[in-house]
C-alpha cells in the first residue's frame, strides 16, 4: 500500500493533467485533416474538382456559372485541392465549427466577359 503513495501525492499537488478546454484551445497539427477553404476569385469552373470527388460534394454548373459545395458530405480526402489547377479549393488545418443546420457552400461566378477583339467585330 505504500507504493500507492507517491501516485496519490503527486496528483493532489500536481496541477491539472488536461486543458481546460473551453478556455485553452490547442493550436491544430500542421498536417491535421481540418476543412476545405474556398476562393471564389481564383476559381474558373473548369469542373476538374467536382469529377475527381469521391463522395460528390462539388458540383459545377459551367452554363450556370455556379459551383456548390456541400460541406457535411465532405470526407476531406483531399482530392479536389490537389486537383485543382488554379488553386482555389485549399486545405485547412483548422475544423469546422459545429452547426445544428446542413449549409452549402453556392458561390454564383461574375458573368464571363468577352474579350475586346471579338466586342469589336460584333459591332
Amino acid at each position: 500500500m505504500a507504493w500507492f503513495l507517491p501516485g496519490v501525492l503527486g496528483n493532489l499537488f500536481g496541477g491539472p493533467a488536461t486543458r481546460m478546454y473551453p478556455f485553452q484551445k490547442r493550436e491544430p497539427f500542421e498536417n491535421a485533416r481540418g476543412q476545405i477553404v474556398f476562393d471564389g476569385s481564383k476559381c474558373n469552373l473548369c469542373g476538374a474538382c467536382a469529377r475527381r470527388c469521391p463522395s460528390a460534394v462539388i458540383t459545377v454548373d459551367r452554363t450556370a456559372r455556379t459551383f456548390r459545395f456541400e460541406n457535411f458530405r465532405c470526407i476531406i480526402c483531399e482530392a479536389c485541392a490537389e486537383v485543382c489547377p488554379k488553386k482555389a479549393l485549399t486545405l485547412d488545418n483548422h475544423y469546422r465549427a459545429p452547426a445544428y443546420v446542413k449549409d452549402v457552400l453556392l458561390y454564383n461566378a461574375p458573368p464571363e466577359e468577352k474579350p475586346a477583339v471579338a466586342a469589336a467585330k460584333e459591332a
